[in-house]
């Protein structure tokens, strides 16, 4: 073991002076060791106690130095069937990377810990966590997963889980264990009678009865903050020109989309209209913040009394998981003809994936509204604004460059989808005290 010496100032020499020069062949089998099992950055330096940067300088040798402390724990990792490697994989939840097919002791410890799930095991599990109304993190914070572990197990891009979990998720295929109580605040978890009518499983004489417990915990801060989302100046306008535009470009029956917040503004507007007209109305909200769908169920209740002849619908998930699962919240059968996504965020590639779902569900003539945050996209939806910049074949000044994209986006998935598309609505606002920009996009979706 050497000590390092060498310095060029005092307190380098004073830092240095408690580290020790790790050999390259150790920081090469560690290397080698931490990708075939599937350990990242992060996980080994909390187990050896530093931070993720000086694990990284060391593998791609800009470093060597390691204290001393920490070389023992260091030099430990060096051999493939080491403990903490074992103790490293049950910290992460991860299982080894699909390529690493070498029949090692450490793999073959690895793989006992680990337990396939059966065919539709996770189906069932959904179907459960619908009707207790328990998010996805919840459920994973409580098997003791991570949340994009979960995602891999819920899409079916794995289907693999530890021992330790799948006693607790195995017991939750019964709806009425003990364990969804203690994870949701419904007491009881009423099943549907079909599929269509998934508000009849909330238990709607609970949350009368005891209100105070769907708002345990927030201030009155909070509840005014969630409320205040829905009572800006420039929304109303939004909400008078979307309610023109279904006015003129849908026909027949109403059956709308959408993410009402807490007070059903444009949906209440949306349900007089049809009541005033004779058309059928069928709105169907989805929020998946806690706080704002108690609120907007109190609301949405007072709507749904009021309007004679009309089905709302409030459901509390995401929007992924409403349309991966639609057939049941909804029915195979079942349709929109007006869909607001206010999804209020920067364009990504999880809001388009939605958009794209919702075109299979459509009831031709349709309009489609969509409102981003004209700020803040990723690289990736960077270099995609550049493409279709490309394909627009002008100069497009940098404040107008999501005017031109985002419609040219939108058409272009309505056009790989058999659809024709016109753009209704293009605009943009700033709200009053706040510096993001937001766009609001509206197409006018027909038979091609």
């Amino acid at each position: 073991m050497e000590v390092i010496t060498t310095s060029t100032t005092p307190n380098r020499r004073r830092i240095q002076s408690g580290c020790v020069r790790v050999p390259p062949e150790i920081i090469e089998a560690v290397h080698v060791n931490r990708k075939s099992i599937g350990v990242g950055y992060k996980t080994l330096a909390k187990y050896l106690g530093c931070c993720k940067e000086r694990i990284r300088k060391i593998e791609r040798g800009l470093s060597q130095g390691i204290p001393i402390n920490m070389y023992p724990l260091y030099k430990r990792l060096a051999h493939p069937t080491a403990p903490a490697w074992r103790q490293m994989t049950g910290m992460t939840g991860r299982r080894p990377q699909a390529e690493v097919i070498a029949d090692t002791p450490i793999v073959r410890l690895f793989r006992k810990d680990w337990l396939r799930l059966p065919e539709g095991f996770m189906e069932k599990i959904n179907a459960n966590r619908g009707l207790w109304q328990v998010g996805k993190k919840r459920l994973a914070k409580y098997l003791g997963i991570s949340h994009p572990l979960f995602l891999r197990l819920e899409s079916r891009k794995s289907d693999q889980i530890h021992k330790t979990c799948f006693g607790l998720i195995k017991d939750m295929l019964n709806p009425d264990s003990p364990r969804w109580q203690k994870l949701s605040l419904v007491k009881s978890a009423h099943k549907p009678k079909h599929q269509s009518s998934y508000f009849a499983a909330t238990s709607k004489e609970s949350f009368v009865k005891e209100p105070e417990a769907r708002f345990e915990g927030q201030t009155r801060r909070d509840i005014s903050v969630v409320v205040d989302l829905s009572y800006r100046p420039e929304k109303f306008r939004v909400r008078k020109i979307l309610l023109e535009l279904l006015k003129k470009h849908t026909e027949g029956d109403i059956s709308a989309l959408t993410l009402p917040g807490t007070e059903w503004l444009l949906e209440r507007d949306i349900v007089i209209y049809g009541l005033s007209t004779g058309r059928k109305t069928d709105v169907t909200g989805i929020e998946n913040h806690r706080l704002r769908y108690n609120l907007g169920r109190l609301n949405m209740e007072a709507l749904q009394s009021a309007a004679h002849g009309s089905s709302i619908q409030f459901v509390h998930t995401d929007m992924e998981d409403f349309l991966g699962n639609h057939s049941y919240y909804k029915g195979a059968t079942a349709s929109y003809n007006f869909v607001w996504l206010d999804w209020m965020g920067y364009v990504c590639k999880s809001h388009l994936a939605s958009y794209w779902k919702i075109l299979k569900n459509l009831r031709l003539p349709a309009v489609v509204a969509c409102t981003f945050m004209r700020a803040r996209e990723h690289s990736e939806e960077q270099a995609l604004y550049n493409k279709c910049l490309e394909l627009y074949g002008a100069e497009i000044p940098s404040a107008d460059i999501r005017g031109v994209t985002i419609p040219m986006i939108l058409t272009a998935l309505a056009a790989a989808g058999g659809c024709k598309t016109e753009v209704v609505m293009n605009d943009h606002y700033r709200e009053m005290g706040k510096n993001t920009p937001m766009a609001v996009v509206a197409v006018k979706i027909t038979e091609a």
